[in-house]
């Protein structure tokens, strides 16, 4: 038998089964106007209300349109179910005029009750939404939440956003918000379609909803696609909304996104043909491929440092991490560059804040704190541990995906040499890590944030006492009461100068999480073949400009 003949066979087969796997049994030259669109891992929820993840805000978007959305390369504001708006000279109100041919995929009119349904949702503490702070700008939103979670009555006319009528929708703010038209952009501000969801209604009275109600056929959107199939754990199949007010400018027929979570069947799967674009570019081959980008030998890696921050988060609920000075002892002892150059060899900037530098237009953050191993073990000492004597063994949490093993095990290996503090590893599958995370099941977790607005405060409230991604549970009256004296502040060179000195808390003080590097990231697509995947610095694909050329 010719050995020389087997494995290009077998390759050749295995190449064969992916693309036929991936295109859903359709040939890959079959697939004319259909796009194939993969993540690196499955959706965690279609719920606008409820997501934070990246891949889920990205679906979204397809599906959903908000007051407002994003240009494609610029994320400059442009009309989205709001042809037009007003401002009031106090930027404290905001009135706007919602399109007459606005339409949800079954027909129905998109009314300025529809957005009002999803923000009363959002703002229902049973929601359990993440982003519950966003909408709290809103006057007497807070005031609402507080007499839920009380179980008190809570009268949402008394929130200061009306319907005038059906295409009127005004918005009184407690204070200016530089950023709300970005927010209105943003899934958690989507409307939603109360018609379609009330047969999953949980109780009249508990504002919660059977998830069932994302699932085809009962999901109703309003974006320039509908969902017509989710195939669990496979795909979904997303299709023009033929009654989506720009459907002349959504020219994709068919996108089917899909989950790739092992990064060898997914570049095997690009490089057959049988995935048209990735939302990622796989680490595991991501040096061989930067370096091929770099030598001019491929043009399909697009790959950027961008806005998001890579970071561990500290139990503060929990001792020894209870008290800042172990907190920084440990900061101080990690060696960013090492993890940057030799671990993740990418390209991420190391950083010591949280807010991604020279990201944000006239804002600049504080130092942070470098490697200072003297310091770090006279402040361990200070804490009642020298030479890490008595220090419990502390355990990491991660997700098995990506290098966060290999990062994790960088780190207690400074720990163990500089602070003579042990390590246990534990490494979870995202969506259990997920739920571990949230429920402040751990002593330390990895974590990471992609901004989802140009604002300080994207990051700087993920450690506001109240806020949903608060997974650490740090807590600090002083804290909040600067980021409430900023939300207040009327000039806005003030009010960064307020932000910046919060952020200075975090990283230089108190240190709730440990800043470790900018993310780096991109996609990989073949530009003479699909257009309309941007690379900006928030990495916001906009479905709607898909085109396969």
């Amino acid at each position: 038998m010719n050995r020389a003949l087997i494995f290009p066979t077998i390759l050749l087969l295995a190449l064969g089964i992916v693309a036929f796997v991936f295109s859903g049994g359709e040939p890959v030259t079959a697939r004319k106007n259909t796009v194939v669109f993969a993540n690196a891992d499955e959706l965690k929820t279609l719920d606008p209300g409820k997501m934070s993840w990246a891949n889920d805000i990205r679906t979204a978007m397809g599906l959903w349109e908000g007051l407002t959305a994003y240009h494609p390369k610029t994320l400059e504001i442009l009309p989205g179910v709001a042809e037009r708006w007003d401002v009031s000279p106090d930027a404290k109100t905001y009135t706007f005029h919602l399109r007459k041919n606005a339409k949800w995929s079954n027909g129905d009119p998109v009314t300025a009750h529809d957005f009002l349904f999803a923000w009363q949702r959002v703002l229902n503490p049973a929601t359990g939404a993440d982003y519950i702070t966003l909408l709290q700008h809103i006057k007497g939103a807070t005031a609402f939440t507080t007499a839920l979670e009380k179980n008190q009555p809570a009268d949402f006319s008394k929130v200061a956003a009306i319907a005038v009528d059906d295409h009127t929708l005004r918005v009184e703010l407690d204070h200016p918000v530089t950023y709300f038209l970005d927010l209105c952009a943003f899934p958690p501000l989507f409307p939603l379609h109360e018609k379609s969801m009330r047969p999953f209604s949980e109780g009249p009275n508990t504002g919660t909803y059977d998830p069932k109600f994302t699932r085809p056929p009962h999901l109703v959107t309003n974006g320039a696609f509908q969902l017509s199939e989710w195939q669990f754990k496979r795909h979904l199949l997303l299709t023009p909304n033929e009654h989506y007010w720009d459907r002349t400018n959504v020219k994709v027929d068919r996108l089917k996104i899909t989950a790739l979570e092992d990064q060898r069947a997914a570049i095997l799967a690009y490089n057959s043909g049988a995935i048209d674009a990735m939302s990622f570019v796989p680490k595991q081959f991501g040096e061989q491929l930067l370096k091929l980008r770099q030598d001019g030998k491929r043009n399909d890696v697009h790959f950027r440092p961008v806005f998001g921050t890579y970071y561990y988060i500290f139990n503060c609920t929990k001792p020894p991490f209870t008290d800042k000075r172990v907190r920084r002892a440990l900061a101080l002892v990690i060696d960013r560059r090492l993890i940057t150059d030799n671990v993740l060899r990418m390209g991420e900037p190391p950083s010591t804040v949280v807010v991604p530098r020279d990201s944000i237009p006239d804002y600049t953050g504080p130092a942070g704190l470098d490697m200072n191993i003297p310091e770090a073990k006279r402040l361990l000492a200070d804490a009642g541990f020298p030479n890490g004597a008595g220090f419990p063994t502390i355990e990491i949490l991660y997700n098995t995906e990506s290098t966060h093993d290999k990062v994790a095990l960088a780190i207690a290996q400074m720990w163990q040499r500089h602070l003579n503090i042990k390590t246990s590893f534990k490494g979870l599958e995202r969506g259990t890590f997920g739920a571990d995370r949230r429920s402040n099941n751990f002593l330390i977790a990895r974590g990471g944030w992609y901004g989802d607005y140009l604002d300080p405060t994207t990051w700087l409230d993920l450690a506001r006492s109240t806020d949903g991604n608060n997974d650490g549970k740090f807590a600090s009256k002083d804290y909040d009461a600067l980021l409430d004296k900023a939300a207040a502040e009327g000039n806005p060179a003030k009010r960064f100068e307020l932000l910046r000195e919060a952020e200075r808390v975090l990283v230089e003080d108190e240190m709730p999480f440990i800043p470790l590097y900018q993310y780096a990231d991109g996609y990989m697509y073949n530009p003479d073949k699909i257009e309309g995947i941007d690379l900006n610095v928030r990495l916001l694909t906009q479905f709607k400009w898909l085109r396969k050329k």
